[in-house]
């Protein structure tokens, strides 16, 4: 009777783990899958069209060259794997909204239409970008003044201009710069 529990327990416990390992691995397929459609632009018709205001945050924009590749492959560091987004893959997002006749607007303009209450007529997007580091700066700002798209940074006022958890940010002179030409608008954090 026990050998009879024993091959019972086994069975049971190999389906549960197949069960476990089939799910997560699935989970995983359907996140890349996710990934791949906002970067290419291939979302479901139903998600395409939806009138409102999105506030899309990023964290670092990496030029896609050898050495970036390099460190990606031989470290572990979330700054670069999960917060960064590569120049290229950035510009394609920018250009699917821009082909979908999504507005660019400043954060104070998203503001002062959500305090006014009407409905929204058209689709709208927000860009920020947390924890404002060089790569931001020297990769991401030079699209969006192309583009005329304006953005909001926040920045970690502790710690500006130096080097936190495997990235620089940018110095004070140069907040003070862009938002002197009006190329950002800067919340402290």
């Amino acid at each position: 009777m026990a050998k009879l529990w024993h091959r019972l327990f086994v069975v049971v416990f190999l389906v549960l783990s197949v069960l476990v390992i089939k799910n997560t691995y699935q989970k995983s397929v359907d996140q890349e899958q996710d990934k791949k459609d906002v970067s290419e632009g291939t979302l479901k018709k139903a998600e395409q069209r939806k009138n409102g205001i999105m506030v899309l945050c990023y964290h670092r924009i990496v030029k896609d060259n050898l050495s970036n590749n390099i460190i990606r492959k031989l470290t572990n560091n979330s700054q670069i794997h999960e917060y960064a987004i590569d120049v290229n893959t950035f510009q394609n997002q920018l250009d699917y909204l821009k082909k979908r006749g999504v507005r660019f607007i400043s954060m104070q303009q998203m503001l002062e239409m959500v305090k006014k209450g009407r409905p929204l007529k058209h689709q709208y997007a927000v860009l920020t970008f947390d924890d404002f580091d060089q790569t931001v700066h020297d990769n991401g700002l030079p699209i969006l003044k192309a583009y005329k798209i304006p953005c909001t940074v926040f920045t970690v006022t502790g710690i500006t201009g130096s080097y936190h958890s495997g990235t620089k940010l940018v110095s004070w002179s140069q907040i003070k710069h862009m938002a002197r030409e009006r190329k950002i608008s800067c919340v402290n954090a």
